[in-house]
């Protein structure tokens, strides 16, 4: 298609390292990936071209020396004379039967979210709208919080890989997976958050306190443990945010990769 997207990128460095007879874990080659694909993805558009590859490559002369780049050749677009207008390659059957996996672990993880949403939002339709909006989301973030750490139990995915799991769920694509699930977490949250706020609104129109006693004090008494349940959401929603922009490209590229 004259793109490279992570995966074949990926597939491509897995040749390379076989034929070059270099032994690296699983774990490693997905970090190595996700660090040159970002590094050679300057415009953030999520994948990149053959010369952006071979620019990225050729800025590391001591990796050329070591690994053989003949795989590489798998990647490289036809001329220009021999393109032709073609459909985008999300909605080519090659794409989905490469990606099959992949996407069918990608609608049972959307058709289980909206499950657990739309279950939450009908368990307390007593609430109001913006209640039900804020608990379904809620009840998603319960799942998702859960399920971003399992992508990366690293031990456990090598042992999966083993059995007849493999065949089934996408295990090698756990990093692009754990990524969705993190977008999705922020999403719900932010939802979740303004749903909560807006219900805080409306109550303090009609209550002794106000709205700022509702997000940021304890009198309400709102939440299990002694009523903090507003002021531990204000700091998590901080949270988050901050996890967003450190796990941010620009932060990796400036040489922070841990932050």
């Amino acid at each position: 298609s004259g793109s490279i997207d992570p995966d074949e990128l990926r597939t491509v460095l897995k040749s390379c390292l076989h034929e070059s007879a270099i032994s690296l874990p699983e774990e490693k080659l997905d970090d190595l990936t996700l660090v040159l694909f970002e590094s050679a993805d300057k415009d953030n558009s999520g994948s990149i071209t053959f010369e952006e590859l071979k620019a990225e490559l050729e800025n590391f002369p001591e990796v050329m020396e070591n690994l053989t780049i003949s795989a590489a050749n798998w990647l490289k677009p036809p001329d220009l004379e021999q393109k032709k207008p073609h459909t985008p390659r999300y909605l080519t059957r090659a794409y989905w039967q490469n990606n099959s996996r992949k996407l069918l672990f990608l609608c049972v993880y959307t058709v289980l979210n909206l499950l657990l949403f739309v279950a939450a939002m009908l368990y307390h339709s007593y609430g109001g709208g913006w209640f039900m909006l804020a608990k379904g989301c809620g009840q998603c973030l319960n799942f998702n919080c859960t399920f971003v750490m399992v992508l990366m139990l690293r031990r456990c995915l090598t042992w999966l890989r083993t059995t007849w799991v493999v065949r089934i769920l996408p295990l090698d694509q756990n990093i692009l997976l754990h990524q969705i699930v993190g977008y999705a977490i922020l999403l719900f949250t932010l939802v979740h958050t303004a749903a909560h706020v807006i219900n805080f609104a409306r109550m303090s129109e009609s209550s002794e306190f106000s709205l700022w006693e509702y997000l940021l004090t304890t009198r309400p008494g709102i939440g299990w443990i002694k009523g903090t349940a507003s002021v531990t959401g204000v700091i998590l929603q901080l949270l988050i945010c901050l996890m967003v922009v450190c796990s941010s490209t620009f932060v990796r590229r400036s040489g922070h990769f841990e932050v």
